[in-house]
C-alpha cells in the first residue's frame, strides 16, 4: 500500500517534490520494521537528497532524514 502511495505521489507531484521525500521516508520506516534494511537505506538516501534539494542543508527535516538513516546504519551494525 505504501509503495502505491509513493507511485501516486510521484506521478502527481513529480519525482523531486518534497512530499515524495516524505513518502519515501515513510516507506523506509515500514521496511526498517520489516528488517529490510538495505532497501530502507536506499529509500532514505533518496529522500535525503530530495529534502536537501528542496529545503537546504540546514533544514530540520534534513536532520530528521539523517537521524532515520542513522537508525538503519545502527540496525546494520555500522556504528
Amino acid at each position: 500500500m505504501n509503495e502505491e502511495a509513493l507511485r501516486i505521489t510521484r506521478k502527481n507531484l513529480g519525482k523531486e517534490h518534497i512530499q515524495v521525500a516524505t513518502s519515501l521516508n515513510n516507506l523506509a520506516l515500514v521496511l526498517k520494521n520489516l528488517e529490510n534494511y538495505q532497501k530502507a537505506k536506499k529509500l532514505l538516501k533518496e529522500a535525503l537528497l530530495i529534502t536537501k534539494n528542496n529545503l537546504g542543508e540546514e533544514h530540520i527535516q534534513v536532520a530528521t532524514s539523517l537521524n532515520n538513516l542513522a537508525l538503519i546504519e545502527y540496525a546494520l551494525g555500522n556504528y
